[in-house]
């Protein structure tokens, strides 16, 4: 009775410790891109939008670099305090959906007209201040840099570092502190240096982790988020980062191909774009009714979707190839994951998305661990 009793605190005192490591572990943030313009009714609400720490709302008004040649408080008057959005009803209402559901939504800026803001350093300055006064005065919790261009780092450099003075300098009379975060591609390559400034600056980096193989531009139609090929870009690019200031991108999308097989090349003289189009994660439940089946690809850890008669085929993540990614992600410590983008994967009239709420359920589990 003894021995037993003593192998039975033992056990509990290894499940405890279990349970208090588990309970240690941090849990993933959880951050999810929408498009004003793609807002539904059936999203408004906050069960939905609790499921998401954070929320980028892409609803970047239009502006023109030389119109950050004028003097700063005639672009405030005229581009903050007297702007209305095309959807303005929508985005207080999402505003507020998601600010009950005690969350944070951050104000994404994004496109390719960033070169003619950070080469000058007059404008870059107005521009960050733009920027921080447009988000307070429509209620966001912060901005999001979504760098997609070409423009060298050092120059998004300069204006990240513009954007987290001008919102520092909001906090300050506000009392609160306003988010800051960029979305990079992957093929970005730090110093040690380079990659402590910019988490200096920045909450945090948003990889973008999708779109590594295959799309319009390439030669072959291949996968969209290979595990393998994306393991290899973080140790190469963006291991010199403290895992915790990164976040990992996730795909609610893919690609369909018709009429080439996987890693066929498209014939000389031909555009890729004859071949492929987008595929949202929500149209994949009505393909699989219609008889298209699942081929597992082992070596990229992701599925392939071939067509009945085999004319076609989808590539896009599936609830296993999620599960490797989190392993991965979990086993490396980043700090969290990141969807694009809500409305690929969501099918309003189930009010569900198909891969997003596997991954929610997935992320509230704690890690396995061995007694």
């Amino acid at each position: 009775m003894i021995i037993k009793s003593i192998i039975l605190a033992a056990a509990c005192l290894s499940l405890l410790s279990c349970r208090e490591k588990a309970a240690e572990e941090p849990a993933l943030i959880h951050a999810t891109y929408s498009v004003l313009s793609r807002i539904v009714p059936e999203e408004l609400f906050p069960e939905r939008q609790q499921d998401y720490d954070f929320h980028y709302l892409q609803a970047m008004p239009y502006w023109r670099p030389e119109e950050f040649d004028a003097p700063l408080a005639e672009i405030l008057r005229a581009k903050v305090d007297t702007h209305r959005f095309e959807r303005q009803a929508t985005l207080d209402a999402y505003l507020d959906v998601v600010h009950k559901a005690g969350r944070q939504v951050y104000l994404s800026w994004s496109g390719g007209r960033f070169i003619g803001i950070a080469t000058d350093p007059a404008r870059r300055a107005k521009f960050a201040r733009y920027t921080a006064c447009f988000a307070r005065h429509h209620g966001f919790d912060g901005l999001e840099l979504d760098w997609e261009g070409t423009v060298t780092k050092e120059l998004h450099m300069a204006l990240i570092g513009e954007m987290r003075t001008a919102l520092d300098s909001l906090g300050a009379l506000d009392g609160r502190h306003y988010g800051l975060t960029t979305a990079l591609n992957s093929e970005h390559n730090y110093t040690q240096a380079e990659a402590d400034s910019l988490s200096a600056i920045l909450d945090w980096v948003n990889i973008m982790y999708y779109d590594m193989g295959g799309g319009y531009w390439a030669r072959r139609g291949t996968h969209n988020t290979p595990l393998p090929d994306i393991q290899a870009n973080y140790e190469s690019n963006w291991s010199r980062f403290d895992p915790k200031k990164i976040h990992i991108g996730l795909a609610s999308y893919g690609y369909r191909y018709d009429g080439i097989l996987p890693g066929e090349e498209v014939p000389e003289g031909r555009k890729m774009s004859e071949y492929a189009q987008d595929f949202f994660v929500r149209d994949m439940p009505a393909l699989l009714e219609a008889g298209w089946t699942e081929s597992w690809d082992e070596a990229a850890q992701c599925p392939y979707y071939f067509a009945p008669d085999s004319s076609a085929f989808v590539t896009a993540d599936n609830e296993r190839s999620l599960d490797a990614k989190l392993a991965w992600i979990r086993e490396k410590g980043f700090g969290g994951i990141f969807w694009w983008e809500y409305h690929c994967d969501f099918i309003p009239e189930q009010a569900r998305h198909v891969l997003m709420d596997y991954v929610v359920g997935r992320i509230s589990q704690p890690e396995t661990t061995s007694p």
